[in-house]
């Protein structure tokens, strides 16, 4: 069970390394919605796995994927604060 959880923490922190590359190549919104969509399928998968094998290789991608667009998703929303609070003053202040 140990060794599990160390490969699943080890995808998951490649995962962290390869989501910039992969969000310049194709974008942030695509990394986000291209990784977590294949990774909550992995885990309604899961439920539907025939066996143990199944479910491991499902987690296994699912630690892969999962992390990939949460990078991504607070820069989104770091801009959309950054851009909020711009929008917010008056043309006075700049």
């Amino acid at each position: 069970m140990g060794a599990l959880f160390f490969w699943c923490s080890l995808l998951t922190a490649a995962s962290y390394l390869a989501a910039p590359f992969i969000a310049r190549r194709i974008g942030l919104i695509n990394t986000m919605v291209l990784t977590h969509l294949p990774s909550n399928v992995c885990l309604i998968a899961m439920v539907f796995a025939p066996n143990l094998t199944t479910v491991i290789i499902l987690l296994l991608l699912r630690s892969l994927l999962s992390q990939d667009g949460r990078a991504e998703a607070q820069l989104l929303c770091h801009g959309r604060g950054h851009f909020a609070r711009e929008a917010g003053r008056g043309r006075s202040e700049r």
